[in-house]
């Protein structure tokens, strides 16, 4: 495109060019160069640099590029596809570059027959030659075709088998012959039967494929393929002499129960008696009862109910013989009842399990029912025999077959009473997180004792305190729920002595101070991710835990009896893990009466080094001035995914925990 800007001595002469889409579309390079890209109509613009806002326009018209010619082919090359299967067409459209490239698939049927996909796959169906056209959509009428032959698919195996599988027949009986060709899409599938003679003969009609035995032996059956291609299948044929026709079975002297877990033997009785061959397989059928069968008949129960044995006989008659044998239970005929490890008595509040031993071992149904019942003592048990001793005394327990035999087994177990467990020691210990030793006057402290051994039998105490005088020099007052009100500074002696009658005392000393509770944290500067972080301050009071929550709340790290030497810490520290959170973080210190708090700050390193202005090493309040002073880059310092002010006010945030 080129402009004429008026007039010629205009200052400033140079235009922008641009393009405003109609119903096509274009682009145009800065030297006016237009491209279309879609057909229809653009406007092209030509604006004046000089600020006069002089622009210049034209429309153009965007034409459509017609199909000349195209060219039809079969994936790579081919110009026939077998009946029935596919091959994969494809249309070269030219010029390259016309507008519209797509193309209509059709097929027209020549001597053969086929179908065609709209993505150009053909399909035959018919063998014969067919004509494969691509037709323009762009309004040409281009069209560009290819002749595809479709072709026959010959046979390559017949495979030959009687009806049901059958290989054996008797003198003078039909046998129907089939073939089964191959491939399954052969487009002609019929065969000739013939029969070959070998030590037996047959005759068999060529059309129908039916067999029938002229002399007793082996003959060959042969299936033709009338496709020309030569192939034969065939398959050796059996002339018997005489088939089997009936078979009874029965069990050993006509039994027909057998219990479970044991053996039966069966016989089948084949008819008639000179059959040429009388073998039999035996198998047995589930019906509400199992067993299983071995090659000579041999029938074994393994679940109560009916099976069905069967008798088949395996000279190809198909002829089978069945009879139904019950399987029956075996009943329990003594249950011994006894404790565990064979005890015989459990001591009051614990459990015994019970065990029932059910004789015979092989009983089909060996669960049982527990009762039990109290002749001077009390007890339960459950379901699965587990005695639980109630009150000392005799109580007998009782183990009832489920099998409908009506068997029974008891013993007599003795239920001792619990055994005295006297008080070993008592430890005093304050009820709180921190266990503090010492208190304000006028405050209190809940004290509890620890008794042992666990299963003490009487765990009760007596609390006391005694306080100026004998080594104390405060005062001090103390409930019976151990709750002790400090009354005189100085230290007391608290006692919780054990009411078992064994003399057992637990002891502790108690501090009561003057002074109010105090603790004071020192500043911790701005770290970095991967720093390690000292924890110091002032306390008067031992029994200090601190604790460092994450921005997010989550606890970072804690500390329990932080060691405090003349009213300082100072021997806490920590490493800030390496993908520590960025944010301010809260540390709170707590000894139990009262509780303190501070912040401080954990940046990226990167933060650090574009904070850190004068390179000292640390990020100080004049940092954070000169950073806010400069002309420097806003940064995503608090890590949000957004460059905004509250990067800002996260940076101002940083200063109320940094040290000037």
């Amino acid at each position: 495109m080129s402009a004429k800007v008026l007039p010629g001595n205009a200052t400033n002469d140079s235009i922008i060019w641009s393009v405003q889409a109609g119903t096509g579309t274009a682009t145009i390079s800065s030297s006016g160069l237009l491209t279309g890209t879609t057909v229809g109509t653009v406007t092209v613009k030509a604006t004046a640099k000089d600020g006069s806002n002089i622009v210049g326009s034209k429309s153009i018209t965007i034409a459509a590029i017609p199909v000349a010619s195209i060219v039809v082919t079969g994936a790579d090359g081919a110009g026939n596809v077998s009946n029935g299967s596919s091959l994969q067409m494809s249309a070269a459209v030219q010029p390259e570059n016309a507008t519209d490239t797509s193309v209509t698939w059709s097929v027209e049927a020549g001597t053969g027959t086929a179908t065609i996909s709209s993505s150009g796959l053909l399909t035959g169906t018919t063998v014969g030659t067919v004509t494969v056209k691509a037709t323009a959509k762009d309004g040409s009428n281009i069209v560009g075709s290819k002749s595809i032959t479709i072709a026959a698919v010959p046979v390559t195996e017949i495979i030959v088998s009687g009806a049901n599988s059958v290989t054996s027949i008797t003198y003078g009986s039909p046998l129907q012959m089939n073939a089964t060709v191959l491939p399954q899409n052969a487009t002609n599938q019929s065969v000739t039967w013939s029969v070959e003679a070998g030590t037996g003969n047959a005759a068999i009609d060529e059309t129908t494929g039916i067999l029938r035995g002229t002399a007793v032996g082996t003959v060959t059956v042969k299936a033709t393929a009338k496709d020309t291609s030569g192939i034969v299948g065939t398959k050796n044929i059996t002339i018997a002499a005489l088939l089997v026709n009936s078979i009874v079975v029965t069990g050993a002297d006509d039994a027909t129960t057998v219990t479970n877990g044991n053996s039966l033997q069966m016989s089948a009785a084949v008819w008639p008696e000179n059959a040429s061959n009388t073998d039999v397989a035996w198998s047995v059928v589930a019906n509400t009862g199992k067993a299983t069968i071995n090659a000579t008949g041999l029938l074994t129960a393994t679940q109560v109910g009916t099976v069905t044995v069967i008798a088949t006989a395996v000279d190809g008659s198909g002829t089978k013989g069945s009879t139904t044998i019950t399987i029956a239970a075996i009943p329990i005929s003594q249950i011994e009842v006894k404790g565990a490890g064979n005890l015989t008595s459990v001591v009051a509040g614990n459990t015994l399990q019970m065990i029932a031993n059910v004789l015979p071992e092989n009983a089909t149904n060996a669960s049982v029912t527990w009762s039990v019942y109290g002749n001077s003592g009390a007890s339960t048990i459950s379901d699965l025999g587990v005695l639980y001793a109630i009150e000392p005394g005799i109580v007998t327990v009782t183990a009832t077959a489920t099998d409908g035999s009506g068997i029974k087994g008891s013993t007599a177990i003795s239920i001792t009473p619990v055994p005295e467990v006297p008080v070993m020691t008592i430890s005093i210990s304050v009820k709180e997180t921190s266990n503090r030793d010492a208190v304000v006057i006028g405050g209190t402290l809940q004290l509890e004792a620890s008794v042992l051994p666990l299963n003490v039998t009487n765990s009760s105490v007596t609390w006391h305190v005694y306080g100026n005088g004998n080594g104390n020099t405060g005062n001090a007052l103390i409930s019976q729920s151990g709750l002790l009100t400090a009354t005189g500074i100085g230290t007391v002696t608290v006692e919780a002595r054990a009411n078992d009658g064994s003399g057992i005392v637990g002891k502790k000393v108690i501090t009561i101070t003057s002074d109010a509770p105090q603790i004071k944290l020192s500043p911790i500067s701005t770290k970095v991710q991967g720093e390690v972080v000292e924890l110091r301050g002032m306390t008067n009071l031992n029994g200090l835990t601190i604790t460092i929550l994450a921005p997010n709340d989550s606890v970072l790290t804690s500390f329990n009896d932080v060691s405090v030497t003349n009213g300082t810490f100072f021997d806490s520290r920590f490493i800030l893990p390496q993908n520590a959170e960025p944010g301010m973080y809260t540390v709170i210190a707590n000894n139990g009466i009262i509780s303190t708090e501070m912040n401080f700050a954990v940046i990226p390193i990167s933060t650090f080094d574009l904070l850190d202005h004068d390179h000292d090493g640390r990020i100080q309040i004049d940092d954070i001035v000169t950073f806010i002073s400069s002309n420097s880059p806003t940064r995503d310092f608090n890590l949000d995914g957004r460059i905004d002010r509250n990067d800002i006010t996260f940076i101002l945030s940083l200063i109320s925990s940094m040290i000037d």
